[in-house]
């Protein structure tokens, strides 16, 4: 195990004692697609040591090109279970289980129980219903979005400052122009990276201060990754007394 893991020892986990701690980590990454399924080979190889992977959907053919974990014999099939399969052939020392579930209001209450959540979702409404859940049980989470050739990361604790809603005011993200409008799949690889990143800076307490009151934004056609400080404060937050 120590070979697997010798390479991670980097700025980002500098020593053997971050790496162990860090597999003493249990994560739920919400979405196998485009977002996710990238997410977890990240998280994996990382040495994050307890991933569960909450998905209800299988495997299209649309989904290929973008989803490279999947192949065509496995259209069809639960991409839960297909990444899973996927992560543990990558790395056998850790823990990893499929969730076939959709996150809704009957089960929500569950990723309280994580150290660390990922929102590697697409429905506007599931990620709201994410935002709001964190925000009442102060608890963290990194919220992504990819679409076209934008994405977006943002990491949310309770001493960080503002929440989702704030972002959704400050700088929604373009709106969807119609139904054959895709996500390319360099854009999904790109911000679900820079999501496992912001995870394991929060999960090491290793830079997390970079990611204070910071919405991270790339375009792709525009080969821009940059930093945006939220200065707007949602009704709630402006409320609040963490500053």
């Amino acid at each position: 195990m120590d070979i697997f893991f010798e390479k991670n020892l980097t700025l980002l986990i500098p020593n053997a004692k971050s790496q162990e701690e860090l597999l003493q980590k249990n994560i739920a990454i919400i979405g196998a697609g485009g977002l996710g399924h990238n997410l977890l080979m990240q998280c994996s190889g990382l040495g994050v040591g307890v991933i569960d992977l909450w998905d209800f959907d299988v495997v299209s053919e649309g989904n290929l090109q973008r989803q490279l974990l999947y192949r065509y014999d496995d259209i069809g099939k639960s991409k839960a279970l297909c990444a899973i399969r996927e992560a543990s052939r990558l790395n056998p020392h850790i823990k990893l289980k499929a969730k076939e579930e959709k996150i809704a209001d009957n089960n929500i209450h569950q990723l309280q129980n994580y150290d660390l959540v990922f929102d590697c979702t697409d429905a506007f409404e599931t990620k709201i219903l994410l935002a709001d859940f964190f925000y009442a049980v102060k608890r963290p989470y990194v919220f992504a979005s990819a679409y076209n050739i934008y994405g977006q990361v943002f990491l949310y604790w309770p001493e960080g400052g503002h929440c989702l809603r704030c972002i959704q005011e400050f700088m929604p993200m373009p709106p969807r122009k119609s139904e054959h409008t895709g996500t390319l799949g360099l854009t999904a690889t790109l911000t679900s990276t820079l999501q496992a990143l912001a995870g394991v800076q929060f999960l090491t307490r290793n830079g997390l201060d970079e990611w204070k009151n910071i919405l991270l934004y790339c375009d792709l056609m525009r080969v821009l990754t940059k930093k945006i400080t939220i200065t707007h404060r949602c009704s709630r937050c402006s409320k609040s007394e963490v500053l």
